[in-house]
């Protein structure tokens, strides 16, 4: 198995809307979760044509607090006979409210193969929970 790290870029309007709805959900001040919001995406949720929601192929293995910020990490198992592509979003929850938003894709999980992922936040909390969007597509060419 190889790690695979995720690609990494800032999406300020992605930010604005999960600040607003974290702050909306848990009845709490918007502008306060603005600046505790953390998201690197570069790809929308659901953007790419043919995705099969996966999350039965992927395990999280660990989310903890490590420093200053929180880590999640864990595996993709290609369950299908081709090789696929992944993308997880992983979001760092505090009851009902995102600290962060992090986007891992791996390119090319052959058929029958795991491989890891791991993604970095810079968010703060004592009890938060990793949860994953897990999509499978055919690779991209």
């Amino acid at each position: 198995m190889s790690l695979k790290h995720g690609k990494w870029l800032a999406v300020p309007l992605v930010a604005l809307s999960l600040a607003a709805c974290a702050g909306e959900a848990a009845g709490g001040d918007a502008d306060t979760s603005a600046k505790n919001s953390y998201v690197e995406i570069s790809d929308q949720q659901g953007s790419v044509e043919g995705f099969v929601g996966a999350l039965e192929d992927s395990d999280i293995v660990r989310c903890e607090r490590v420093g200053e910020g929180w880590v999640s990490e864990g595996t993709v198992t290609n369950p299908t006979d081709a090789e696929q592509s992944y993308r997880l979003y992983v979001a760092f929850n505090e009851n009902r409210d995102t600290h962060g938003l992090v986007q891992v894709d791996l390119d090319s999980v052959p058929a029958g193969s795991s491989e890891s992922w791991e993604v970095e936040a810079p968010v703060q909390g004592d009890n938060l929970s990793c949860v994953l969007r897990v999509e499978r597509f055919v690779p991209l060419k």
